[in-house]
């Protein structure tokens, strides 16, 4: 049975590089948690504010951020 992914760019902050690594990635449709950091004071990834972030995507044991909102993750889900 084939597995129906999304492309995300996506932001990770474990990546050790102490800064956010952008990173387009394929997340699988099932599995996935999605999540809204759009009213959080901490949505800036980088010191200088240069990426704000909306929305989370919890895989793997890991939070991955994006510039997406909640609602246009849940639509590309859901396509």
């Amino acid at each position: 049975m084939a597995v129906t992914v999304v492309q995300v760019n996506a932001y990770n902050l474990d990546m050790g590089t102490g800064g956010a690594v952008g990173q387009t990635l394929a997340f699988p449709t099932q599995g996935c948690l999605l999540g809204s950091c759009a009213d959080s004071p901490q949505r800036a990834l980088l010191p200088s504010g240069t990426i704000s972030c909306y929305s989370t995507i919890s895989f793997g044991g890991k939070i991955w951020y994006t510039q997406s909102t909640l609602a246009q993750l849940v639509t590309a889900w859901n396509a």
